[in-house]
C-alpha cells in the first residue's frame, strides 16, 4: 500500500496507482485496534451525523495547494466533481450542476469541503496539514489520543513539482477575489508565498 495513492510525474496529470480490490491483515489485533480508512468526500458529506455519534477531527491545507493537487490528477475532482459527495448532499450537485466553469467548480467543492469541517467540528478540531507533517505525533496522535505509530517528519508536498506551474496564477488569482471559508484558516499571505514557490515572481502577481 504506497503512502501516495497517485504517482508524481511532471507535466501530465499523476495516474492511480491503487484499485480496489481485498487486502489481508496478518498482523494480530486487539479488540481495541484502531483501522483508518480514508474517503474524504463520502465522509465530509456524512460529517453531521458523524459528528454527533463520535469525536471527530479534520484535515485542511493551505487552500491553492489543493487546487493545484487537484488540478494535477486524473480524477473526479480534476473535472470539477465528487461523486459521492453529490450523491450524498443533493445541494452540492445542484451547485456544480449549473456551474459551467471548471475551477469555479472546484472552488465551490473547496467551499463546500472547508465550510461542513467549520460548521460541524469548528476550527479547534481541525489540523493543518503544513503543522502535521512538521510534527505527526503531536499535531494529530496526541490530540486524538492514540499512540504514535511513527517518528520523525514527513515532507510537506505543497510545492510538489509535478503541480500544473501554468494553471497556479490563474488559480491563486480566483482564491484572492473570492470571500472563501479558506480565509478563516489561512491568510492572503500564505497563499501568496505558495504562489511565488511554485511559479517564482509570478505569484508576486495576484491581486
Amino acid at each position: 500500500m504506497p503512502d501516495n495513492p497517485a504517482g508524481d510525474t511532471v507535466g501530465q496529470r499523476r495516474q492511480w496507482r491503487v484499485q480496489h480490490g481485498e487486502i489481508a491483515f496478518d498482523k494480530p489485533l486487539d479488540a481495541g485496534f484502531t483501522l483508518a480508512i480514508k474517503h474524504n468526500a463520502a465522509f465530509t458529506a456524512l460529517l453531521p451525523e458523524l459528528a454527533q455519534a463520535a469525536p471527530c477531527y479534520g484535515v485542511v491545507r493551505n487552500p491553492l495547494a489543493v487546487l493545484a493537487s487537484w488540478n494535477s490528477l486524473e480524477l473526479p475532482v480534476s473535472r470539477g466533481h465528487v461523486p459521492a459527495g453529490e450523491r450524498l448532499d443533493p445541494v452540492l450537485a445542484r451547485a456544480l450542476a449549473d456551474e459551467p466553469d471548471l475551477l469555479e467548480r472546484q472552488c465551490r467543492i473547496l467551499e463546500w469541503f472547508l465550510g461542513r469541517l467549520l460548521d460541524h467540528l469548528g476550527p479547534a478540531r481541525l489540523v493543518r496539514y503544513e503543522h502535521l507533517v512538521r510534527d505527526p505525533g503531536a499535531e494529530l496522535f496526541d490530540r486524538v489520543g492514540v499512540a504514535r505509530p511513527v517518528a520523525g517528519r514527513f515532507g510537506n508536498r505543497n510545492d510538489n513539482t509535478a503541480y500544473p506551474r501554468d494553471q497556479v496564477g490563474a488559480m491563486a488569482t480566483r482564491l484572492l477575489s473570492r470571500p472563501g471559508r479558506w480565509r478563516e484558516l489561512y491568510g492572503e499571505d500564505e497563499v501568496r508565498a505558495l504562489a511565488a514557490r511554485l511559479c517564482g515572481d509570478a505569484g508576486a502577481g495576484t491581486p
